[in-house]
C-alpha cells in the first residue's frame, strides 16, 4: 500500500508554515517512492530559534519560498500522482 507522510515546519512564535516535507512510501516494502520539499513564505522574518533548530534560513525562504496556496496545489499534485483512494491522516 502507498501512503503520503507529511512533515510541517512552523515559524515561531506565530506558528505559520515555513516548510512542507512529504514522502510517498510503500508500506509493504518500506521503500520511499518520491520526496517533496516546499518552502513557504510566511510574510515574516524567520526566527533565529527556527534557523538553529531546523536549519531553515531567511535566505531559503527569500530564494525558494512560495505562497501557502501555491504550496497546497503542489502538494495536491504530488499526492495525486501516487494514485491513492483512501489517505490516512493522523496528528497530535
Amino acid at each position: 500500500m502507498k501512503l503520503t507522510c507529511l512533515d510541517l515546519e512552523l515559524n515561531q512564535p506565530s506558528g505559520k508554515i515555513i516548510q512542507i516535507g512529504a514522502v510517498i512510501g510503500d508500506t509493504e516494502t518500506g521503500e520511499i517512492l518520491d520526496r517533496l520539499r516546499l518552502y513557504v513564505d510566511p510574510n515574516e522574518l524567520i526566527s533565529e530559534f527556527i534557523t538553529n533548530l531546523c536549519g531553515i534560513t531567511q535566505d531559503d525562504i527569500d530564494s525558494y519560498g512560495t505562497s501557502l496556496e501555491e504550496a497546497y496545489f503542489a502538494l495536491k499534485k504530488f499526492h495525486k500522482q501516487s494514485s491513492f483512494i483512501n489517505p490516512i491522516v493522523t496528528g497530535k
